[in-house]
Formats: structure tokens, C-alpha cells, sequence
């Protein structure tokens, strides 16, 4: 169904957002990717493209985001308007030694931001991956490889849920 957006007094020719802050559009950015993937792979003739750009451009979004995140946090200027959003919401899970599996722990978004800038490898969670060329699409999940005080660690983010607690917390 077309929804007419002629006569609105707020949109006059193409509908133009520029109330929104640079963050939220890297979150929205983000999830559209990971949520855009399945979709977007039913069009064999986009296939090229987003293996091009799909894995690179979801590392640069979480990197950006990261750190714009950890920034705000350590200046203290977050807020928590939705009460089930806050710093101790799970986004993930931490394996804090690969050699001790029972040490898994919740992510919260600090640690996920952490992580995300720490890495050392990030790994995509891919729909039947045969390789970085041949997948059916992106699932909403992450893998960050890095080491701690001489622990290899890896964490596993939600990327829908990191940004939807983002955005509450922002």
C-alpha cells in the first residue's frame, strides 16, 4: 500500500531525516545490514556486492559504535529513559579463558564495546558458510577473538539485542 506523504507540512519532497544523531544512524545502519542480509541474498545479481561489503561494513559500523559507546560511557553522559535497558543488560557472552570453557559469563554493552575494540579477529555467523564468498546470508551474531593478560578470550554479541540496548541507553 503507497502511504502519501504529499501535503505533510514536515516532509516536503523526499522525506529527509536530519533530526537523528550520527550513532543511531551507525545503529541503524548496523542492524539493516544484519537484518537486510536474508532479503538482500534471494537477489543472486547482489551476491558479488555483499560479499564485497557486508562483513567489512558491519566491522566498521561495531568499531565506530564501540567507541563512540566507551566514550560516552567513561564521560559518563549515557541515560537509561527504558528500565529494562541499562548497563547490565545481556548482549552477548564472554568467554573469558578458551582454555576453562566453563568461565562464560554475560556481556554487558560496556564489556561488548571493550571487546569490539580489543579484537584481534572478528568471525560472522553465517547461513550455510561454506566460505567468505559462498553463505547463504548473516545471522545477527558476532564472534570477537582477542587475549587478556595472557587469556585468549572470545565473546559472542547479539547484534540486534546490542543495539536495541544501545539506543536505550544513549
Amino acid at each position: 500500500m503507497e502511504f502519501c506523504t504529499n501535503g505533510n507540512p514536515w516532509i516536503v519532497g523526499l522525506p529527509i531525516n536530519d533530526s537523528g544523531s550520527l550513532i543511531e544512524l551507525k545503529a541503524f545502519q548496523l542492524i539493516s545490514i544484519v537484518n537486510g542480509s536474508k532479503e538482500s541474498h534471494k537477489q543472486l545479481e547482489l551476491k558479488g556486492m555483499l560479499f564485497t561489503y557486508e562483513m567489512s561494513e558491519l566491522s566498521r559500523l561495531l568499531v565506530e559504535i564501540a567507541v563512540f559507546v566507551r566514550n560516552n560511557i567513561d564521560l559518563g553522559l549515557l541515560s537509561y529513559p527504558d528500565p529494562m535497558f541499562n548497563m547490565e543488560t545481556k548482549v552477548g557472552y564472554l568467554l573469558k579463558n578458551l582454555k576453562n570453557i566453563d568461565n562464560c559469563i554475560n556481556l554487558t554493552i560496556r564489556e561488548a564495546c571493550n571487546k569490539i575494540i580489543h579484537a584481534k579477529h572478528i568471525n560472522f555467523d553465517l547461513e550455510e558458510g561454506i566460505n567468505l564468498g559462498k553463505y547463504d546470508y548473516l545471522n545477527p551474531f558476532v564472534y570477537l577473538y582477542g587475549d587478556y593478560q595472557d587469556k585468549d578470550w572470545k565473546a559472542q554479541i547479539d547484534i540486534n539485542t546490542f543495539v536495541a540496548t544501545l539506543m536505550n541507553v544513549i
